[in-house]
């Protein structure tokens, strides 16, 4: 059986972290400290079952994305993800799936900036 490559056409990350002392809900690029510098990524289409149940849990889902497996890195909702889209704005890590084979991570994102 072949499978087909994963690939990450859609552009460039950053994972980041709020830097101590600073407000829940005043994140701002200035209050980030990086920590995965440049990591590619995938768009994924937000499914009507996430949508639906985020929405049910009070919750917002705005934009999932797949980035390659992260070895020894613990990305959590505690986390920031910055787009170099030229757009500034930055998002929220809501959940963090796994693939079962340590692949790639699909980040369910929540904008805040």
């Amino acid at each position: 059986m072949c499978t087909k490559p994963i690939t990450y056409p859609d552009g460039i990350l950053a994972l980041c972290e709020i830097r101590e002392g600073t407000a829940y809900g005043k994140v701002t690029e200035d209050n980030l400290t990086i920590l995965i510098g440049k990591l590619r990524y995938a768009d994924q289409r937000v499914g009507v079952t996430r949508f639906w149940q985020s929405a049910q849990a009070g919750e917002r889902i705005d934009r999932v994305l797949r980035i390659p497996y992260q070895r020894g890195a613990e990305i959590n909702a505690r986390h920031i993800i910055k787009i170099f889209d030229g757009s500034g704005k930055l998002y929220r890590i809501k959940q963090v799936q796994t693939d079962p084979d340590k692949q790639y991570q699909d980040l369910s994102l929540e904008v805040i900036a």
